[in-house]
């Protein structure tokens, strides 16, 4: 991985440059797996980042999401030269809203599960709801490990639970707790996102889980004015591990999307 200005990332690919922006308590590998829809689509130099106080990126002297996405418009400007896209999944789908605000040169939009309501106890909620277990899986898993996949996952299979252990807790086991703990505490951008000044009218990809108890569907739903070409999508048996559990619908979007801004070039 290469380092710039403390922030580590990896670049793949040569082309047009999309930033890959992964979730809170988490690092680039929970992102990485999107590799595979690349391989149908040429021309794309991919920049997978560990944003600060995740992966390996020490958290500097970053307080607050005002101050990260402050990091990551001067990473950008370093990094990245000319129009981009960004994707961002959860937190990271937040920080991209929150570049398309500042006013970044994007080519498009992909949000995974993203943030709208940076307070919790603002969120539209479903209530957890868990679609499908398997009972001999959970019962030969250790406590801890047991309580974080139940937590998070509505379909408690092999599949998932593999995806999980492979994707998302590498990052999540290496998080710097602390930095994280201040950084929920001042969470939301001190200027809101929502409604943009103007449309935004490039592709858009907005990917929803139906029973996302983390941030929901319906606040997602209500971004869609700022978004003329936006394609919105709720998926069934679907929960904030969206990519790992509807993993083929996820990355069948995800082409689509990266089609609809191939023909605009």
């Amino acid at each position: 991985m290469q380092n710039s200005n403390g922030i580590r990332f990896i670049n793949v690919g040569e082309g047009r440059p999309i930033l890959m922006l992964h979730g809170l308590m988490l690092d680039h590998r929970s992102v990485l797996p999107f590799e595979k829809v690349f391989s149908a689509h040429s021309g794309w130099r991919r920049v997978y980042i560990d944003l600060p106080g995740m992966g390996q990126s020490p958290c500097g002297d970053i307080r607050n999401s005002d101050e990260m996405l402050a990091a990551l418009q001067m990473f950008i400007a370093r990094e990245i030269e000319g129009p981009f896209a960004a994707f961002g999944y959860s937190y990271g789908g937040y920080l991209a809203q929150g570049l398309l605000a500042k006013g970044a040169d994007l080519l498009g939009m992909g949000l995974l599960a993203p943030v709208v309501e940076p307070e919790f106890e603002d969120r539209q909620l479903p209530v957890m709801r868990v679609l499908e277990r398997d009972e001999a899986l959970l019962a030969r898993l250790e406590p801890a490990r047991l309580a974080e996949f139940e937590a998070f996952c509505v379909l408690q299979t092999e599949a998932v639970f593999a995806g999980t252990m492979a994707e998302l807790m590498p990052g999540f086991e290496i998080m710097d707790e602390e930095f994280i703990k201040l950084l929920q505490a001042s969470y939301g951008f001190s200027v809101p996102v929502d409604p943009l000044p103007e449309p935004f009218q490039k592709p858009v990809m907005m990917v929803t889980g139906r029973q996302d108890h983390i941030v929901g569907f319906k606040d997602a739903f209500s971004l869609l004015p700022n978004y003329p070409r936006a394609q919105y999508s709720v998926l069934d048996r679907a929960g904030h591990n969206l990519q790992i559990e509807q993993r083929a619908l996820v990355e069948t979007l995800f082409g689509d999307w990266l089609a609809r801004m191939e023909k605009d070039l």
